[in-house]
């Protein structure tokens, strides 16, 4: 796996070199952001202590590496910068997050979050932060859906209902839809909440005729002995893929709740949220709200801040002050352990449930 990492950076570097005209010798440094166990495949440590308890890192972060000994084509004394890291599963991607943010720096309680394969979120109040994560499941990245894909062109990313009471889709690239990535997913699975073709449980079934969409409720049908709702001839979601939302969604706001309540705060009180990831639209988050990933009394208070790995890894290059002033937020954070929670399987359980919870629904 390092290897496979090591020649596609090299493949993208070469890509830059002939656009920007830099010589490969004129680069010194880069910095790698990501979460825990991707930073030790990029640099070729071992990762297996993450995968057992105590779940250690054989890496700490806020370190300096021989480029030429991960493979990097650079300059030959060129070095490679790791983030802080703040835990085994909260990793230098959330450190990136929290630079690229201000987090540290914001007025009230804030709450940080990064959705994907892992949720991971911080929370900040009182002169405290506390951070923890959860195993979501890729399927907020277009992964172990039916016709999932990676956020490329002619993936549906975002899905809303018309005028005429039908899907209105809108595709990267403006192709036809090739698949759905994470944000669309996100969005069609709120329609179904909201327009009852899914049920608290997360079963796909045909509407009361009093709350239903009829445009909608004619996608529904079967395919291999399965409940699907069609979005084109070739595209549709799956029972299934209810389902690994459903899984993805409850372990992100059992999180949330978790956190919270280790700092007895309530989400009535929490200021600011801000949502890290690939999503671009408004009605994103309230399709967040809808299904129940984020509590409805956030409504208001979140900011979409877009792939903030990439955001604060560019600040990591370009201001070395902020590696020194990171260090102390990520030594200064408490880590809170899910599975040492009281509570776990009960929150876990609650959470899993999907409900109509936006005021401003998208569409009739």
């Amino acid at each position: 796996m390092h290897a496979a990492f090591a020649a596609e950076m090299n493949r993208m570097i070469d890509e830059m070199l002939a656009t920007s005209g830099v010589a490969r010798g004129d680069i010194h440094e880069a910095v790698y952001s990501g979460n825990t166990c991707m930073l030790h495949l990029a640099c070729a440590i071992d990762p297996s202590g993450l995968g057992r308890y105590p779940y250690r890192s054989a890496l700490q972060g806020d370190q300096y590496l021989p480029a030429h000994a991960l493979g990097l084509a650079i300059a030959p004394q060129a070095l490679v910068y790791l983030p802080p890291i703040i835990s085994g599963f909260v990793g230098a991607d959330i450190t990136s997050g929290i630079l690229a943010t201000g987090f540290h720096t914001l007025k009230g309680a804030t709450l940080f979050i990064d959705i994907g394969t892992n949720g991971e979120m911080v929370l900040c109040h009182g002169g405290r932060t506390e951070a923890t994560s959860t195993a979501a499941g890729p399927a907020f990245e277009g992964m172990s859906i039916a016709c999932g894909m990676r956020a490329g062109d002619g993936a549906i990313e975002s899905a809303t209902v018309d005028e005429s009471g039908d899907l209105a889709l809108k595709t990267i690239g403006d192709g036809e839809p090739r698949g759905i990535c994470g944000s669309g997913l996100l969005d069609i699975a709120a329609l179904l909440v909201r327009h009852g073709l899914v049920t608290r449980e997360g079963r796909l079934v045909q509407p009361d005729r009093r709350n239903g969409c009829s445009s909608l409720a004619a996608r529904l049908g079967e395919k291999d002995g399965t409940r699907v709702f069609s979005i084109t001839d070739s595209v549709y979601v799956s029972q299934r893929d209810i389902r690994q939302v459903q899984l993805a969604k409850g372990a992100i706001r059992t999180g949330i709740e978790l956190l919270l309540k280790s700092a007895g705060m309530d989400a009535s009180e929490v200021d600011t949220v801000l949502v890290a990831g690939a999503f671009g639209y408004h009605s994103m988050v309230e399709s967040l709200v809808a299904i129940g990933l984020l509590p409805e009394s956030f409504l208001g208070r979140i900011r979409l801040v877009g792939n903030t790995s990439i955001s604060g890894s560019i600040s990591f290059l370009l201001n070395k002050e902020s590696r020194r002033a990171m260090r102390s937020v990520a030594h200064g954070t408490e880590v809170v352990d899910l599975a040492d929670c009281v509570g776990f399987e009960r929150a876990f359980t609650q959470s899993l449930s999907f409900h109509k919870g936006v005021s401003r629904p998208n569409g009739p």
